[in-house]
């Protein structure tokens, strides 16, 4: 949503207050450029439910993430304490007593 002076010297939109608008912009990079289009208000409504259903899959996204690596943690360190439950512990061999 954007509020825009038009630039004519005498309208009403020289006060920031009272500008022309609202106009509304979807903007986004591709290759390598801003891309912007504008948007019909009933189309901004759509593109910001979208927005808003894909912000939150992105962190439902990043939420399975971060069990899937605590998981991966605590299945290695239930491995690696089985493996060390499992093997024997080096023993040296005993040397005899010297009687003295």
């Amino acid at each position: 949503e954007r509020w825009m002076p038009c630039g004519k010297p005498n309208c009403r939109c020289v006060d920031p207050d009272q500008r022309h608008g609202p106009y509304f912009q979807l903007s986004w990079k591709q290759a390598g450029k801003t891309v912007s289009k504008r948007l019909s208000p009933e189309h901004a409504r759509l593109y910001q439910e979208w927005i808003a259903n894909r912000r939150q899959l992105e962190a439902i996204v990043a939420a399975l993430h971060d069990v899937a690596r605590s998981a991966h943690q605590h299945l290695l360190d239930a491995a690696n304490a089985a493996a060390d439950a499992t093997t024997a512990p080096d023993r040296r061999p005993r040397q005899p007593r010297s009687r003295s």
